[in-house]
Parts: structure tokens; C-alpha cells; sequence
């Protein structure tokens, strides 16, 4: 299906990457002018208004090629299930996440879903537990007032548990 560039969210919120590559940007854009067919852009939402779960890289490039319209991938939600979808995108595809990406990824997840088991947030950015644990205690050590957590399969359990001596 096509969808107009005009009905897509860009919310840089919900933007994985540290960085835009803009050479990767241009290459996509050259290759979009010489007919290359891409994979369709992951979007959540309605025709009208639709979030990027996946293809950042490919709808810059259509709009620096000035096209009105860009193959994609429909599915229903909104931005929280766009989110979730991006912050594991490209974890085993497309262009490689760099450590940096990976680190945006989680924190934006530690924001966005701050209850949510250090397990939980390691599926959802394709990561792995350590990286969760590490970022959440440099980031949350000295403001980290909860008591619990929500696991991957919904259950509560407690924030941090005691060292065993």
C-alpha cells in the first residue's frame, strides 16, 4: 500500500537512532531515483495519520526526493505501538544499530516505560538484560522511588532486590 509522506508522524521522540545517517539517507535516495525498490516502511496508525515503527532512512530519503508517497506497511495502533516496534528495529536487519543507537533505544524505553522489568525493556530493545541493568542504574540510581516493576509477563516484582551476602 502507498501512504502519502504528508501522513506520517515524524516523532523524534520515537526515534531510535543517536543519529540520522545522512550519507545513508542520500544513497537511498539515489538509488529510490534510479527505480531500486526498497521493503515497505512499518507504520502504525490510519492513512491519515500514521506513526514510524520502521524505515526512518527510507522516508527521508523520499523526501528529499520530493515524492508524495511511500510504500508501506500498515498496521493498526498509534504511537505507543510504533514505539515499541522501533525500539527493536534493525536489531537483526537493515542498517546496523551502533552501541550508541542501542543505548538511545534503551533510554528511551527506561522513559517511556519506566515500569516495566529491566527483562521486559531488554525484549522490547532487542538488547540484553546487562545493558538494561546498566543504563537504569546510571540513569534512575539517584531518582528511582519505585517499589516495583512490571515484568514481560505482566506480573509485579520488586524494583530492586538485596544483594545476598
Amino acid at each position: 500500500m502507498r501512504i502519502k509522506l504528508q501522513s506520517i508522524e515524524m516523532d523524534a521522540g520515537i526515534q531510535c537512532r543517536a543519529v540520522i545517517d545522512t550519507e545513508t539517507v542520500t544513497e537511498y535516495a539515489e538509488r529510490m531515483t534510479e527505480g531500486d525498490m526498497f521493503p515497505p516502511v512499518v507504520l502504525f496508525g490510519t492513512a491519515r495519520r500514521a506513526w514510524i515503527g520502521d524505515g526512518w532512512h527510507r522516508v527521508m530519503a523520499a523526501h528529499q526526493i520530493t515524492a508524495s508517497d511511500i510504500d508501506a506497511d500498515l498496521r493498526p495502533g498509534g504511537r505507543v505501538d510504533a514505539l515499541k516496534f522501533a525500539l527493536g528495529a534493525n536489531a537483526a536487519n537493515g542498517l546496523r544499530r551502533s552501541n550508541r543507537d542501542k543505548r538511545r533505544a534503551v533510554e528511551i524505553a527506561l522513559r517511556e516505560f519506566p515500569d516495566l522489568s529491566s527483562r521486559a525493556v531488554a525484549e522490547l530493545c532487542g538488547v540484553s538484560v546487562m545493558t538494561i541493568t546498566r543504563t537504569r542504574d546510571d540513569q534512575v540510581s539517584h531518582c528511582d522511588t519505585s517499589p516495583t516493576v512490571t515484568g514481560a509477563d505482566g506480573k509485579q516484582y520488586p524494583a530492586r532486590r538485596e544483594q545476598k551476602q
